[in-house]
Protein backbone atom coordinates (compact mmCIF):
# COMPACT_ATOMS: atom_id res chain seq x y z
CA UNK A 1 0.00 0.00 0.00
CA UNK A 2 1.38 3.40 -0.98
CA UNK A 3 1.09 6.03 1.74
CA UNK A 4 0.16 9.61 0.93
CA UNK A 5 1.38 12.59 2.88
CA UNK A 6 4.63 14.06 4.09
CA UNK A 7 7.88 12.21 3.61
CA UNK A 8 10.08 12.10 6.71
CA UNK A 9 13.72 13.19 6.77
CA UNK A 10 14.73 9.60 7.51
CA UNK A 11 12.89 8.35 4.41
CA UNK A 12 14.57 11.02 2.28
CA UNK A 13 17.97 9.98 3.65
CA UNK A 14 17.26 6.29 2.91
CA UNK A 15 16.20 7.07 -0.67
CA UNK A 16 19.23 9.32 -1.17
CA UNK A 17 21.57 6.63 0.15
CA UNK A 18 20.06 4.10 -2.25
CA UNK A 19 20.67 6.53 -5.12
CA UNK A 20 24.29 7.19 -4.09
CA UNK A 21 24.97 3.45 -3.75
CA UNK A 22 23.51 2.76 -7.17
CA UNK A 23 25.44 5.62 -8.79
CA UNK A 24 28.68 4.29 -7.29
CA UNK A 25 28.31 1.17 -9.45
CA UNK A 26 26.33 2.38 -12.48
CA UNK A 27 27.88 5.86 -12.94
CA UNK A 28 24.57 6.98 -14.46
CA UNK A 29 22.25 9.31 -12.60
CA UNK A 30 19.22 8.10 -14.59
CA UNK A 31 19.75 4.52 -13.45
CA UNK A 32 20.41 5.74 -9.93
CA UNK A 33 17.12 7.68 -10.01
CA UNK A 34 15.26 4.50 -10.91
CA UNK A 35 16.78 2.96 -7.79
CA UNK A 36 15.28 5.88 -5.89
CA UNK A 37 11.86 4.93 -7.26
CA UNK A 38 12.45 1.35 -6.09
CA UNK A 39 13.49 2.60 -2.65
CA UNK A 40 10.23 4.56 -2.43
CA UNK A 41 8.27 1.45 -3.29
CA UNK A 42 10.21 -0.53 -0.67
CA UNK A 43 9.39 2.11 1.94
CA UNK A 44 5.74 2.11 0.90
CA UNK A 45 5.65 5.74 -0.20
CA UNK A 46 4.56 7.24 -3.50
CA UNK A 47 7.59 7.94 -5.73
CA UNK A 48 6.67 11.50 -6.71
CA UNK A 49 8.84 13.12 -9.37
CA UNK A 50 9.66 16.03 -7.07
CA UNK A 51 10.79 13.64 -4.32
CA UNK A 52 13.01 11.64 -6.67
CA UNK A 53 14.58 14.78 -8.18
CA UNK A 54 15.20 16.23 -4.71
CA UNK A 55 16.88 13.00 -3.58
CA UNK A 56 18.97 12.86 -6.77
CA UNK A 57 20.19 16.42 -6.08
CA UNK A 58 21.06 15.45 -2.51
CA UNK A 59 22.85 12.36 -3.82
CA UNK A 60 24.86 14.48 -6.26
CA UNK A 61 25.98 16.70 -3.39
CA UNK A 62 26.95 13.65 -1.34
CA UNK A 63 28.86 12.25 -4.31
CA UNK A 64 30.67 15.57 -4.75
CA UNK A 65 31.68 15.49 -1.07
CA UNK A 66 32.97 11.91 -1.44
CA UNK A 67 34.96 12.94 -4.51
CA UNK A 68 36.44 15.95 -2.74
CA UNK A 69 37.40 13.86 0.29
CA UNK A 70 39.15 11.30 -1.93
CA UNK A 71 40.95 14.07 -3.82
CA UNK A 72 42.06 15.56 -0.49
CA UNK A 73 43.46 12.17 0.57
CA UNK A 74 45.30 11.74 -2.73
CA UNK A 75 46.89 15.18 -2.43
CA UNK A 76 47.86 14.70 1.23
Amino acid sequence: MVKQGMTTQQQIEEITEAIVSNYEFSCEWAKAASEGVQACNDLGIKPRKSLILHCVNLAKMQWMKISMDVQKEINA
